[in-house]
């Protein structure tokens, strides 16, 4: 006898209530203790009910867990409404058990209303009820509905490219990015302007056009508005203009702003306090000392009064050569150090620790397989559960005479085809054939006996 529990889809699953009627006329439905051997663990009130061929209830009884029987009320001819099953009107069983209800499956046992007949049921299946989950159940869709058991037909078709509104190639269609988004670069896209930009795609009115003359700032007659160079430019000669000044010179064109009078002070180049614009010595002159001067460096000298351009930037970091994350050029350190722990860093190993931060080797592959060592399919190399397949004993042997295409472990029940016979009552029945082999022949009496007068050459018994 076999029992299975199944999950079907209803559009509703309402739990029926127990059948407190008596119409005068009814059946009796048996089932045995093994009935519910394999069932779901029933509750303390569960109960069986009648469901006529309409889905109306006429019959209940609870499960008291030893030989079952509930009656199936019919029909009162006495009244002329329909109170219960009509003759031969075919019918089913449920089981609410708690909060679940399922649907009884009685095999090839067809369930038919007689008044006062007996329907014996040695086995079944159970069926539990779920409801339907609307959707899309198309996995290609964009709107796809892992969840959902019933096409609702709100698929929606994928529209790959770019779907970023700030994009320069946005497109409102779009509803799957396909990373083709291009960023928009603004500039001037005119190719005849004098700023004109090849990599801008968008154009931000910033073009100008184009103005010839000398551009060199530092030309004698250097023109601001040009963006041009027409070769004009004619080099300054800078000097003092100034007659009466000390260093006037009459070969220059433009005033630098150096005329001088006579100024006393250092006329030293060499010294610390030269003074460029001194053109008399007053004796003042310091020695120069060449160091670091900027008070913010990591080698400040507090007696230098020349820099020598040796200053070192203040690098802060974790300076121990022993942590995880040294830096060899900081010269400062911050207290930042962090400690080296070892470890598998790959995120997508078997053994991955979150909290390494330096890989030792010790990495292990996920290898997806069953791990269940009583199912068909064991795999002894697997550390992560997948798929496993259960042990159904049985004869595998395509060639058998009871060959299970179902099964997948071979239990040594096979057996031979034997041909021959199988007719009892033909003449040539075989009792050890299994096989028919559609050669039995017809059992024809009379007399064998060549010799004799009746002999009769078709005759074999």
């Amino acid at each position: 006898m076999f029992l299975s529990i199944h999950s079907l889809s209803f559009s509703q699953c309402e739990l029926p209530t127990e059948y407190e009627g008596n119409t005068g006329a009814n059946m009796t439905v048996l089932m045995i203790q093994t009935f519910f051997n394999s069932a779901p663990i029933l509750n303390p009130d569960a109960y069986v009910v009648i469901v006529s061929s309409s889905g109306v209830i006429y019959g209940s009884n609870p499960v008291n867990g030893n030989t079952q029987s509930v009656p199936a009320w019919g029909d009162d001819p006495s009244t002329t409404e329909i109170d219960g099953l009509l003759a031969n009107e075919s019918f089913s069983l449920q089981l609410v058990n708690g909060n679940d209800l399922y649907d009884i499956n009685t095999g090839s046992v067809v369930l038919f209303y007689g008044t006062n007949n007996q329907s014996f049921l040695p086995s079944a299946s159970f069926n539990i009820c779920s409801p339907n989950i609307e959707g899309c159940t198309n996995p290609d869709a964009f709107n796809f509905n892992s969840s959902a058991n019933v096409d609702n037909g709100s698929c929606i078709l994928i529209v790959s490219g770019c779907n970023d509104p700030s994009a320069f190639n946005y497109d409102s269609s779009v509803n799957t990015n396909d990373g083709s988004c291009e960023a928009i670069i603004e500039g001037c896209t005119n190719a005849s302007a004098f700023n004109y930009d090849s990599n801008a795609n968008t154009n931000d009115e910033s073009c100008e056009a184009i103005i010839e003359g000398c551009t060199n700032p530092s030309a004698f007659n250097y023109d601001s508005n040009a963006n041009t160079n027409d070769e004009s430019c004619e080099a300054i000669i800078e000097g003092c203009t100034n007659p009466s000044a000390f260093n006037y010179n009459s070969s220059v064109n433009t005033n630098d702003g150096s005329c001088e009078a006579i100024i006393e002070g250092c006329t030293n180049p060499l010294a610390f306090n030269y003074n460029s614009g001194a053109n008399t010595n007053d004796g003042s002159c310091e020695a120069i000392i060449e160091g670091c001067t900027a008070i913010i460096a990591f080698n400040y000298n507090s007696e230098a009064n020349t820099e020598d351009g040796s200053c070192m930037a203040v690098v802060n970091g974790c300076t121990d050569i022993n942590a995880f994350n040294y830096n060899p050029e900081a010269n400062t350190n911050d207290s930042s150090c962090e400690a080296i722990v070892n470890g598998c860093t790959a995120i997508i190993a078997f053994n991955y620790d979150t909290l390494a931060n330096t890989d030792d080797g010790s990495c292990t592959a996920i290898l997806l397989g069953c791990m269940d060592v009583t199912a068909f399919n064991f795999d002894v190399n697997a550390n992560t559960s997948g798929i496993c397949e259960t042990v159904v004993e049985g004869c595998t042997n395509p060639l058998a005479f009871n060959y299970n295409a179902s099964t997948n472990t071979d239990d040594g029940s096979c057996t031979a085809i034997v041909y021959g016979c199988t007719d009892e009552f033909a003449f040539n029945y075989d009792p050890l054939a299994n096989t028919d082999d559609s050669f039995c022949e017809v059992v024809v009496e009379g007399c064998t006996n060549p010799l004799a007068f009746n002999y009769n050459s078709e005759a074999n018994t």
